[in-house]
Parts: C-alpha cells; sequence; structure tokens
C-alpha cells in the first residue's frame, strides 16, 4: 500500500514497516515538530505532555508498535486536536485557548483573545497532501460514518488496544480526530470513546454529529 491508501484503510502493518524504514530519530524528530515530548503550559490552561517513547537501541518490533501509535505512546485529546487542526491550518499549530473573549456587563467586550502560532508542523505542501487523504478516509475509507451530512468532514480513526487483564481482554478505545469543512476548515475535533470499539464506528459517527451541529451554530 502507499501511504494514502494505508491512511484510508487505516492499515498498521504498513505504517509499522513505515516506521522501520524511517528509523527512530526521523520518527522522533517529526512527532517533536507536533508537539510530543513538550511541556504544554499556555496562558489559560495547562494539558498533560504527549509521550514519544523513542530512543537508540529501541527493537524493530516496539518501533514498528510507536509507528502506528500504541506501544508506550501517550497522548491526550487535546493535543490530538492541535495536530488535526495544524493540518487543516496548512501546517501551522495554533495555541490552544479556554477563554475567548471577556464580555463586559452592558454586552461590550472588555478583552478579546487574539490568536497566536504555536508550532510549525509541516510544509504548507505536505498539509495540502494530508488534508486529501484525511477527506478520502472520510469520503471512501474507515472514516466514513463520520460523513453524516450537513457538512464536510475529513478524519482519521483509531483503535487504541488496551493490555488484557488476567481474567479477560479489554474492548479498544475508540479514537477519531478531524476537521471541517474540508474546503475551508473552521472547526478541529478529537473524539475518544474508552473502552468501547473501533474508531470507525464508535468515535467517528460522534465527531460527525458534532461537526455538523457546530456548523449549524455557526462556527
Amino acid at each position: 500500500l502507499d501511504l494514502a491508501r494505508a491512511m484510508i484503510l487505516s492499515c498498521n502493518g504498513a505504517f509499522a514497516e513505515l516506521g522501520n524504514k524511517i528509523g527512530w530519530q526521523a520518527l522522533l524528530e517529526t512527532g517533536q515538530k507536533f508537539g510530543f515530548n513538550k511541556n504544554f503550559l499556555f496562558a489559560d490552561l495547562k494539558i498533560n505532555d504527549s509521550k514519544l517513547n523513542l530512543s537508540k537501541g529501541i527493537s524493530d518490533l516496539d518501533l514498528g508498535w510507536t509507528a502506528i501509535g500504541q506501544g508506550k505512546t501517550l497522548v491526550t485529546p487535546m493535543h490530538m486536536a492541535m495536530i488535526a487542526s495544524s493540518i487543516a491550518n496548512d501546517g501551522v499549530m495554533m495555541e490552544p485557548k479556554l477563554l475567548y473573549s471577556v464580555v463586559g456587563r452592558g454586552g461590550s467586550i472588555q478583552k478579546q483573545m487574539e490568536p497566536r502560532p504555536y508550532l510549525t508542523t509541516m510544509t504548507v505542501e505536505d498539509a495540502r497532501f494530508m488534508q486529501g487523504i484525511m477527506a478520502r478516509v472520510v469520503s471512501e475509507g474507515t472514516g466514513r460514518s463520520a460523513n453524516v451530512g450537513g457538512v464536510s468532514v475529513a478524519g482519521k480513526t483509531g483503535t487504541a488496544e488496551v493490555k488484557p487483564t488476567k481474567e479477560s481482554a479489554i474492548a479498544p478505545h475508540a479514537w477519531f480526530i478531524g476537521f471541517a469543512p474540508v474546503e475551508d476548515p473552521t472547526l478541529a475535533i478529537a473524539v475518544i470513546v474508552e473502552n468501547s470499539g473501533t474508531g470507525g464506528k464508535v468515535a467517528a459517527p460522534i465527531a460527525g454529529k458534532v461537526l455538523r451541529r457546530a456548523k449549524e451554530l455557526g462556527y
């Protein structure tokens, strides 16, 4: 599979093989561009760090697991939404903010938070390439259930396996990250439903409904 089909079909084997081909250093350097292993301390919120555990001497097996986003990799929903937004925003990750503005009793805006770039994650060309692939994930791949109508959605599904207990297996965490509308993005989203199943079946339709409603509300 080429990269596009591997994304569209969510093929773990392709990404594990690719991770071993490029090596741990290149994968780590790219992850750091997206904010992995970075302290997330912003003006009005603090986010737990996302961990990309890669170092010299890592086995091919562990490198493969890391390349598909599992193994010892740790992420937060906020960071995954930031990654989706950077792809939608032509490779520029903006600083997240909880506060948008402060409105006085008379209805006038007392303080307006200004947008501030945080990281450059990729080139414009690479971002546009990823935008096209993520749109295809929803139109023809594992994210089809995010296509609920009312807004065009691009995204990527994820199914994070959970270590079983001695008694039984545990259902995986269902993930979906994405953005909308595809043609002129204003919204980014990350959905995780713990111990629920696959991202395509569980998280994607939730994301689609949230994005459609946000579009209806004028966001």
